[in-house]
């Protein structure tokens, strides 16, 4: 039964009571919807800038405890170290930096009681309230201690004062030992670009001038006593004892106190390509201090051995030089100045030193620290070197059957012409071996030396 128009009228004003209230829950559901996606958002937001701010922080930190490891092993504390037993810590050293940033650095010992090893540990803390942290650690050991020091030349094999085979004079070259001046001194001298104030008032006494292992070796060529200047007789070329050491054998030339060759090898500065026989050499083939733009000591550069002078950014520089296959470092920097060199030289081959322009004590080419060499050791015109030199005899590494690669000189071994000098000097072998790092009193390990950890 269909209803009628009342019905119909009475039903929808019913439907109609039953939708009272429907817009606002809508409504208020709607706004905490848009809230909820509000706040959301905003949290994200404050999040990522807090995420932002900790990276920052983080950064903060780590170069915070960065600086605390170069600043402890700049200056390793000996005194708290050295009473440390095995297993025991000390902090070291805490320190604000100029960002605000600080770290705190502690050393712990961690070996057995044999060979002491140690722990660094350094935490840096980044400037603000809630500021991130890192800590870095290295592992260290002690290190090298010092180089030997026994002679100004330690050779095996064969030593030849002044023959160069030009045919000015009876066997010697034109200025052969010329002005009387001694070839290999063994009194312990600062080299002479440097301020003595650099050095030890307190010189090494008893230093042999030559420790060879067979004194017949070294020929002084009598024949040339009076001739062109030379001192009569020619052994005033050397002054200081010759001393035989028939104990020189090969690890006389592979291990160098608590150091060996090949750690030397593994940790050079930079490598040398081989010398092909080259007279006319680019001239950046000497060696002089060079800088970067920024007017610091461009240390990339593989022939800036250093600089002699205090106020010079390279005076600190002591790299350590691998020369696989023989090298001529001709000594004349491109405007025109005699160049020098102070570093760590390993080489296997003839080592030339030396330019026929640099002839005279005011303007000589000047090597200060070590040389090690399987070949010979070549001086040429006036040069100066200051330190200790190992030179063995021996070519087997090189691609050079001798050293007489340029015509100029005969045989093996050390060598020199035209008022050459080798003089021993503990300061440049000292300044040498502890400024390249090889020689500092502790070390890092090489394995497993570096550990980061996000605090």
């Amino acid at each position: 039964m269909n209803p009628g128009p009342n019905e119909r009228l009475r039903r929808l004003a019913a439907a109609l009571r039953d939708r009272d209230g429907f817009t606002l829950p809508v409504v208020l559901f709607a706004m905490i919807v848009m809230s909820a996606v509000a706040v959301g958002m905003l949290k994200n937001a404050l999040d990522e800038g807090r995420a932002s701010s900790s990276m920052l922080e983080s950064v903060a930190g780590f170069y915070a405890a960065e600086a605390g490891l170069d600043d402890v092993m700049t200056g390793w504390p000996d005194d708290l170290v050295d009473s440390l037993e095995p297993f025991d810590s000390v902090d070291v050293a805490s320190k604000a930096l100029e960002d605000g940033s600080s770290y705190r650095a502690t050393i712990r010992r961690i070996d057995n009681g044999g060979q002491k090893m140690y722990l660094l540990t350094s935490r840096g803390t980044g400037a603000h309230a809630r500021a991130g942290q890192r800590e870095l650690s290295m592992v260290l050991t002690e290190g090298a201690g010092a180089f030997p020091k026994q002679a100004a030349i330690v050779v095996r094999g064969g030593m030849e004062l002044g023959d160069d085979d030009r045919g000015w004079g009876p066997g010697c070259g034109w200025g052969c030992r010329n002005n009387g001046l001694p070839w290999v001194i063994g009194d312990d001298t600062p080299p002479s670009q440097w301020d003595p104030a650099q050095c030890d008032d307190d010189p090494m006494e008893d230093i042999a001038a030559i420790l060879v292992d067979d004194t017949t070796n070294v020929d002084t060529h009598p024949e040339n006593d009076g001739y062109h200047g030379a001192p009569s007789p020619a052994s005033e070329s050397i002054d200081d004892p010759v001393v035989q050491d028939t104990e020189i054998d090969d690890e006389t030339f592979t291990q160098f106190g608590d150091i060996d060759r090949e750690t030397l090898i593994s940790s050079a500065d930079h490598v040398l390509p081989a010398w092909d026989g080259c007279e006319a050499c680019p001239e950046k083939r000497t060696t002089y201090p060079t800088l970067n733009p920024d007017g610091t000591c461009n240390t990339s550069d593989p022939y800036n051995w250093g600089s002699p002078d205090p106020s010079h950014p390279c005076f600190d520089y002591h790299p350590i030089i691998h020369v696989p296959d023989g090298a001529y470092i001709r000594g004349m920097a491109p405007d025109g100045t005699c160049g020098y060199g102070q570093a760590i030289v390993i080489a296997n081959g003839p080592l030339k030193l030396g330019h026929h322009q640099c002839q005279n004590a005011n303007t000589a080419y000047q090597f200060a620290g070590i040389a090690i060499v399987k070949g010979c050791v070549e001086l040429l015109y006036w040069t100066r070197f200051y330190g200790t030199a190992y030179v063995d005899d021996d070519m087997s590494e090189s691609s050079h059957s001798d050293c007489d690669i340029s015509g100029d000189f005969e045989g093996n071994g050390v060598i020199g012409n035209m008022n050459t000098l080798y003089n021993f000097s503990s300061c440049a072998v000292d300044k040498a071996f502890l400024g390249s790092g090889v020689g500092a009193s502790i070390l890092p390990l090489k394995a497993r030396s570096y550990v980061e950890e996000l605090l």
